[in-house]
């Protein structure tokens, strides 16, 4: 009997990380020391704290421990830049596999392009004084920012932003204040012989024989834990996209593009991009410009927006919705003067 191969069958069990999964990571940052906690979080030129390259080494391990692994597909490619011949960038291709031990097997996720931008060149002291030399470390460099971004845009959103929190609750001292916040939510009591809760302190212990009382004496407990759980609802906004960063948002407008154009080819996509944007480069690209035609991109996706290699244009009514077309105002008329009146003549004018 010949053993069944990888990726011959369909795994078993193809979902995602499920929260126990993720509760279990999570936990694992309490053996991170107070003063190593910057190796895994950095904070940005916009003073966010976002996932060093350790960092998200570190996660992409544990994901791969717990059957979801993400893999670079194939060597990295790097060229010179064409805006700026001292730049180079980096683009790397990957993937997020399922990974299924038992039956021996694996199924790709989704797949995605990860990037970078880098210059051949660092500056050696501040200002003025600045002496500018070649970095013989760009490679490395620019490669290793390329291989992050890519594994970054295929680690869920909302699970980098719970570890970024766990991390800074680490460095700031505060990673042991969330477990009564658990407990008051899973409306856990307190073993025996140990100190109730503030809201239930007052509530005199029952009796063994008051077992059999009805459980609606129980109301008032219940509602003295009710404002606990509130506040533990409110610390958790919804995202709001205008506070994403740069890099989320072209990671993100990445994956609709390639998806979108239906090619990894780097001329095909950045010929379709100059068609789209008049610029051959998603890291050229503005905020808003991303977030306005990246819906547009996903509708085409779906069939309900027609894509001619120039333009969108509306399914049903053919109206053009990418690139705008501006609306010509029609122009006012000039309001026309009066003809003057002729000179009076002598029979005109009076002679007193």
């Amino acid at each position: 009997m010949t053993e069944q191969q990888p990726g011959s069958a369909t795994p078993k069990n193809f979902e995602l990380l499920s929260n126990d999964d993720r509760k279990t990571i999570i936990a694992k940052l309490k053996d991170v020391p107070r003063d190593q906690v910057e190796k895994f979080i950095y904070e940005n030129k916009r003073k966010e704290w976002a996932l060093s390259y350790e960092g998200t080494k570190w996660i992409v391990r544990e994901m791969a421990d717990k059957g979801e692994a993400i893999r670079t597909d194939g060597h990295p490619k790097v060229e010179r830049c064409m805006q700026d011949p001292e730049w180079m960038t980096c683009t790397i291709l990957g993937k997020r596999v399922k990974v299924d031990r038992e039956g021996k097997c694996e199924m790709v996720l989704d797949t995605n392009v990860g990037s970078a931008r880098s210059w051949t060149k660092q500056k050696i002291g501040k200002d003025d004084n600045a002496k500018v030399i070649p970095d013989d470390f760009w490679f490395s460099k620019v490669v290793s920012k390329a291989t992050r971004n890519l594994q970054q845009s295929m680690i869920p959103n909302d699970f980098k932003k719970a570890i970024t929190v766990k991390l800074l609750e680490i460095k700031n001292g505060k990673a042991g204040t969330t477990q009564p916040q658990q407990q008051s939510q899973q409306g856990q009591r307190p073993p025996q012989g140990a100190s109730a809760p503030a809201g239930q302190a007052t509530q005199p212990s029952k009796p063994a024989g008051a077992q059999g009382q009805p459980p609606t004496q129980q109301a008032p407990a219940n509602k003295a834990a009710a404002p606990a759980n509130k506040p533990a609802q409110q610390q958790k906004p919804a995202p709001n996209p205008s506070t994403a960063t740069i890099e989320a948002v072209q990671q993100g407008f990445r994956a609709v593009f390639v998806q979108f154009a239906k090619t990894e080819d780097k001329p095909a996509l950045q010929k379709i991009l100059k068609a789209l944007t008049g610029k051959t480069a998603i890291t050229d690209l503005e905020r808003g410009l991303m977030q306005e035609l990246g819906p547009l991109l996903r509708r085409q996706i779906k069939g309900e927006v027609k894509w001619n290699g120039m333009a969108l244009h509306e399914m049903g009514t053919g109206e053009q919705l990418w690139p705008k077309v501006e609306s010509q105002e029609e122009p006012v008329p000039e309001p026309q003067q009066e003809d003057a009146p002729p000179p009076p003549t002598d029979a005109d004018i009076p002679m007193f």
